[in-house]
């Protein structure tokens, strides 16, 4: 403190004063004028006269007012007697299912506190408050504390049950599709719409979606086939005539099968010119080959042999007949005569003369005959 400096402490009286929401005074102080001056207030707030050992305190910041002051520092002290601990009945409880069984947890705190309740013996944040109150565990050996709390002190907190049990589960829910009725396996329950159905099996929960389809009858197929047949329906392949069944989904299909066994007719051989129809398909073929064709279950067969035609012309002159060496048939008239031998064509243009009627003019000279026809035979007798 240097020279220039004035101590003038002032000190209020010390007193016990009981108060519930007052305001506390002190002063007025006279200051000197220009001079720097500092007040301090201290207080100590008991709550009770005379305090035990084991008490509670909180220290906050005053309130102060007036005027003329530029820094006002002040702290008040609240000493508060802790209270006693709660009285309880402590046990162990063991319940079916965790986080589906509630328990009940009983504390007497003294008059004026709070049973506030926890699930450890120290740290933590309050889950209820109450002399009785329910909570409901989800884990095995949850512990429930309680103490007696005031606006500024509590108890030591104590014990009062420890859960023990099964903890609950949810089991991945079922996806069903039915037709007409579902029997659940879970609870033995039949049901007959869709819907979601849970239930709770010792400490599991399960979920049934189910969907319900009524089922329907397709008008039956009729089908005839040689050795075997597979149906399209199911996949599967039948050798035997019957009456076969499927479900589809919700549908029942029908087969009505006749299988046949396959025959093979003997080859027909066939030759022929240029071209050829099959009256078992009714096709022209032109090319020579193998061909079937299957009718029924019976298999055809078409040996053929194509060959193409030709064609020539002899011109040939006779008197009164003419045998023709290709079919060895005597003709004894003008015409043109045809042959066919296979594919080949043969025309005869052929001209009969009649050797009665011929009239032809014999000439001797110098002891030779001669004749205008070519075809006479001249002899002197």
């Amino acid at each position: 403190m240097n020279s220039n400096t004035t101590n003038n402490s002032v000190s209020a009286k010390t007193a016990t004063i009981k108060v519930v929401n007052q305001t506390l005074t002190a002063g007025p102080f006279a200051l000197s004028a220009g001079k720097s001056t500092v007040i301090t207030f201290s207080a100590t707030i008991n709550a009770a006269g005379t305090l035990p050992q084991n008490t509670c305190s909180v220290t906050n910041l005053a309130t102060v007012s007036g005027s003329n002051f530029t820094t006002v520092n002040s702290n008040i002290t609240t000493t508060s007697i802790k209270p006693e601990s709660a009285t309880v009945t402590e046990d162990t409880q063991n319940i079916p299912c965790l986080g589906s069984t509630a328990v009940t947890l009983n504390a007497s705190c003294p008059l004026g506190t709070t049973a506030t309740w926890y699930n450890a013996m120290t740290g933590g944040t309050s889950f209820a408050t109450g002399n009785s109150v329910s909570a409901t565990p989800t884990e095995n050996n949850t512990t429930y504390c309680v103490a007696c709390e005031t606006a500024y002190c509590a108890s030591d907190r104590v014990l009062v049950k420890t859960v023990t049990g099964t903890p609950s589960t949810t089991s991945s829910p079922e996806t069903v599709n039915a037709c007409d009725s579902y029997t659940w396996s879970a609870n033995g329950t039949t049901y007959t719409a869709s819907g979601t159905y849970t239930i709770v099996s010792g400490c599991d929960t399960k979920t049934l979606n189910l969907t319900i389809t009524p089922s329907t009858t397709s008008t039956p197929e009729t089908i005839t086939a040689c050795d075997s047949y597979t149906w399209s329906a199911n996949g599967t392949t039948y050798t035997a005539t019957g009456t076969y069944t499927t479900v589809v989904g919700c549908d029942t299909k029908t087969l009505d099968l006749t299988i046949t066994p396959s025959t093979s007719s003997p080859t027909e051989t066939i030759s022929r010119c240029d071209s050829y129809t099959w009256p078992v398909n009714g096709t022209n073929y032109t090319t020579s080959g193998t061909y079937t064709h299957k009718i029924g279950c019976d298999t055809k067969t078409l040996a053929l042999t194509i060959t193409s035609s030709t064609s020539s012309t002899q011109t040939e002159s006779a008197c009164d007949s003419y045998t023709w060496p290709v079919n060895g048939t005597t003709y004894t008239s003008s015409g043109n005569y045809t042959y066919s031998s296979g594919c080949d064509t043969k025309t005869l243009a052929l001209t009969i003369s009649n050797s009665s009627a011929i009239l032809r003019t014999v000439t001797l000279n110098s002891g030779i005959l001669t004749s205008d026809y070519s075809g006479a035979d001249l002899s002197m007798v």
